[in-house]
């Protein structure tokens, strides 16, 4: 692999790293629930850290300072997606 293709794959995953937090913050404001808000739930800073690694500058950008609240939203339901993550687990869901 030479190093243009190198460097054109890590943008395009920066890219989609910023693609994807964009994409939350729409999804968070349709107030979405169920699986796949859980899923996003224990996700959440994870995202965040790939933002930040990505785009320190991210809370410069108006788009992405929503996609900075969809991701407090989502956090803010982490406690509540692990206990259901593990009644799942364990079978008590």
């Amino acid at each position: 692999m030479s190093e243009t293709n190198l460097l054109r794959q890590i943008e395009e995953v920066k890219a989609a790293i910023v693609s994807i937090n964009l994409s939350l913050s729409i999804i968070a404001a349709a107030n979405c629930s169920g699986p796949f808000a859980s899923y996003l739930a224990l996700e959440a800073s994870v995202l965040r850290k790939l933002l930040e690694a990505v785009r320190p500058d991210w809370r410069q950008d108006l788009q992405l300072v929503l996609a900075g609240s969809a991701l407090d939203y989502y956090d803010g339901l982490r406690d509540a997606a692990a206990i259901k993550c593990m009644g799942l687990q364990t079978g008590l869901a």
